[in-house]
């Protein structure tokens, strides 16, 4: 279920926003990368864009 902006923590806005993207285009969970499928809360609020 989508969250409201308000909802997420200011610093994990950027990683909601690709999940939700990715899932919008029709993206299922096994095709989006690997960041959206395999991470915690501690690297939704890191600065995921640079993990290898």
């Amino acid at each position: 279920m989508p969250q409201s902006v308000e909802t997420v923590h200011k610093r994990a806005v950027g990683w909601h926003t690709g999940y939700w993207l990715a899932r919008g285009f029709g993206l299922s969970q096994g095709q989006q990368a690997a960041v959206f499928r395999e991470t915690d809360e501690t690297d939704r609020h890191s600065e995921w864009w640079l993990l290898d």
